[in-house]
């Protein structure tokens, strides 16, 4: 394989240029062509713009390399998929990064238009502590209430199949008509303490009474954080 194209330092752009050089003869509009992405959105990656998740998935679906690669150079660039469009190795995750799971007030909504990833498995155990399943999904943060743990417009990996308490954790619930994201404890005597990382919020307890509106909706799993270098 090109040693230009097997490169693990350097920055994203760096490897992403080596991968545009090898696979479309350095001429970036093929690049845009078959990914989707405008020449321009590619330049501005190129000046220095930190590009979405979504542009990355696309730009690394049109190069047919593996975004892990491309993200941190971790794992082999070439991207061998399997009948199906996933490598060997690697999962789906469904990612709406427009829904917003608030740490102040929120929805999800199922109906919504969901994008594909493609992760490596491995790489997902590391990062989530878990196995990628088809109940994982990623969703946007938004509001300030759990600040100390995650801040607005991070990414959240969430577990949509845990629709009830399994020990203290964060979660995403109904409450009333709002959908938020918030430490729970349940205690011996049934109530449900619901507790912000944010100091300037306030904490409160659920009686059992007050309960008929609250609905388990998905545990959060992880953040889900890039940083590109």
């Amino acid at each position: 394989m090109n040693d230009r194209f097997t490169l693990k330092g350097g920055t994203l752009v760096e490897r992403l240029e080596s991968a545009v050089n090898l696979k479309m003869g350095g001429v970036w509009s093929r690049l845009s062509k078959a990914s989707g992405v405008p020449q321009s959105n590619l330049q501005k990656i190129r000046d220095g713009s930190s590009p979405t998740l979504k542009t990355i998935q696309k730009i690394c679906n049109g190069l047919g390399i593996h975004i892990e690669w491309l993200v941190d150079g971790r794992n082999n660039p070439d991207d061998d998929r399997s009948l199906d469009g996933v490598p060997d190795n690697h999962s789906k995750i469904l990612i709406n990064t427009d829904i917003k799971a608030s740490a102040g007030y929120g929805f999800i909504n199922e109906d919504d238009n969901w994008d594909e990833i493609i992760v490596h498995n491995n790489w997902f155990l590391e990062v989530a502590k878990t196995r990628p399943s088809e109940n994982h999904r990623i969703v946007g943060v938004r509001g300030y209430s759990m600040d100390s743990i995650y801040k607005d417009g991070d990414l959240i990996l969430i577990d949509i199949s845990v629709q009830s308490f399994i020990g203290s954790g964060i979660y995403i619930f109904k409450l009333d008509e709002n959908t938020l994201i918030k430490k729970i404890k349940q205690r011996l005597d049934g109530t449900i303490e619901v507790i912000s990382a944010n100091d300037e919020y306030s904490d409160y307890v659920l009686e059992s009474s007050e309960q008929i509106k609250f609905k388990y909706l998905a545990k959060v799993m992880c953040a889900w954080k890039y940083e590109f270098t």
